[in-house]
């Protein structure tokens, strides 16, 4: 919500803040997804794209999101992380404006003000935008979640896919997407396969499981269990596990992206204090 009552509107000092405000609300896909755009009403198909944009808001619990392969700061946990860097710098400045004996300064540094104003503004409409999709979400029943999940891996890692547009877009039930150069897992509800390579899983799980599920059948068939040629329908056969030298793209790229936002704060923290 614009803080209305914090930074009046009639106030000139105000204006970049509602300035802000106003043009980013206007740009919202999320917020006008009514509007005659290219772009508006395309990510409300269902709900794991719901589930998407708000992952690129708000991020996992590190406050990372993946887009195109890439691993980000949310723009949630970014802008709050601006807004603190942004606090910093004015008490910085206001210490050292101490130290050289003279009186703390009673206003802000008008450039960091406005920078202030600005970022805050986009916050409060990222905060709008995430209320709105979490409202969204609350549109579909909690039956809608149980069929969904129920896909996910149903009839066991045997390899089943869904094409969308010449490329993988499910395998048995799991949303499959691209990480840089790879198509990996990237499905939650799978929390053993998740972030792995699609190939890795067709090689280590499937074509073991399969294999096993032949064997079992021919087994179970000798013991007049079976009464039809369906090798899948053996039952018994436990799922492989994902082997230790697969690497984990997902878990890969969150790792890559702490030691570049470590590098980043250093970076920042060494500015504010020159």
């Amino acid at each position: 919500m614009r803080r209305l009552k914090e930074y009046p509107e009639k106030n000139p000092e105000y204006t970049p803040y509602h300035d802000t405000y106003f043009k980013t609300k206007l740009e919202s896909r999320i917020l006008n997804e009514d509007a005659n755009t290219l772009d508006s009403g395309h990510i409300f198909w269902n709900r794991e794209n719901i589930q998407k944009e708000l992952a690129s808001l708000v991020g996992d619990s590190d406050g990372h999101s993946y887009k195109d392969g890439e691993a980000l700061i949310a723009r949630i946990p970014y802008l709050q992380k601006e807004l603190e860097y942004i606090e910093k710098t004015h008490e910085v400045n206001c210490n050292a404006q101490e130290a050289m004996g003279k009186s703390r300064p009673e206003k802000w540094d008008r450039q960091l003000f406005v920078k202030k104003m600005q970022t805050l503004a986009k916050y409060d409409v990222a905060l709008e935008e995430k209320n709105h999709l979490e409202k969204l979400l609350e549109k579909y029943s909690a039956a809608d979640v149980v069929v969904e999940s129920s896909r996910v891996l149903k009839s066991g890692p045997v390899g089943s896919g869904i094409m969308k547009d010449g490329v993988l877009s499910e395998l048995d039930g799991m949303r499959v997407s691209k990480l840089k150069d790879s198509l990996i897992i990237d499905d939650p509800r799978a929390p053993q396969f998740d972030g792995f390579k699609t190939s890795d899983y067709l090689t280590y799980i499937v074509k073991p499981f399969i294999q096993a599920k032949e064997l079992k059948f021919a087994e179970q068939k000798k013991q007049g269990k079976h009464t039809t040629d369906k090798p899948l329908t053996a039952s018994g056969v436990p799922v492989p596990e994902m082997p230790k030298n697969c690497l984990n793209l997902k878990e890969l790229a969150r790792k890559q992206q702490e030691i570049l936002d470590r590098k980043i704060a250093e970076s920042e923290s060494k500015k504010v204090e020159e």
